[in-house]
């Protein structure tokens, strides 16, 4: 059962992504963002794309596939990218790591959603620059005319390391002005996801639960 975007978080519930108030984008549809890249020897913000500038593909998950899982990396920040209708895309099991589901519309003067983009990284703790990927999916995203807003779930909230990161992660979305959703810590008793999805009509719809498996 959904749960609109700007009320509370709650386990085993959706969260919407609503229409700003703001003008909409004109009607004609734009490229879909492309994610550049990574380099993490540069700091959260530097080297992110210039308005105009090429990008290389992004490593975004074709259709067919109904649930697509984010697996870790103890060498870099792990992330697919969506774009399709109907599609969903999650993490592995968020026992210490954190979790990030970026999310992006385009508009068009209706306020109906011409196209959608969903990422979603999965964040081991002591990674190396986590906030560049996240960072640049998000420049791409808005100069791209989306709409953009954020979840983060997951974060080891037993051990100190795991709770810098995730405010680190969340305090960045916050200074860079997104519309931010939270999920709960993880707390070492039981395995937790965070799943994202494009919904037919292109709104974009964020869940944090729990279970077992990968």
């Amino acid at each position: 059962m959904g749960i609109c975007f700007t009320k509370p978080t709650t386990i085993n519930h959706s969260q919407p992504y609503t229409p700003s108030s703001e003008t909409a984008p004109p009607p004609s549809r734009q490229p879909r963002p492309s994610l550049p890249r990574r380099n993490l020897d540069e700091g959260v913000l530097s080297g992110l794309p210039r308005r105009g500038a090429q990008a290389s593909p992004s490593p975004h998950v074709r259709s067919g596939t109904s649930r697509n899982v984010v697996g870790f990396s103890a060498g870099q920040v792990k992330q697919q990218t969506i774009h399709e209708r109907g599609e969903s895309v999650r993490t592995s099991a968020l026992d210490v790591c954190t979790g990030v589901a970026l999310g992006g519309v385009f508009r068009h003067s209706d306020g109906s959603v011409a196209e959608s983009s969903i990422s979603v990284f999965h964040v081991l703790p002591d990674v190396r620059m986590p906030g560049v990927p996240i960072a640049k999916q998000l420049r791409s995203l808005r100069e791209a005319g989306f709409e953009v807003n954020a979840f983060v779930a997951g974060g080891d909230g037993t051990a100190e390391a795991g709770r810098q990161q995730r405010a680190a992660l969340v305090a960045m979305l916050q200074d860079l002005d997104v519309p931010l959703k939270v999920g709960p810590l993880s707390d070492g008793h039981g395995s937790q996801f965070l799943s994202a999805s494009i919904e037919r009509n292109g709104e974009i719809q964020y869940q944090t639960y729990r279970g077992h498996g990968a």
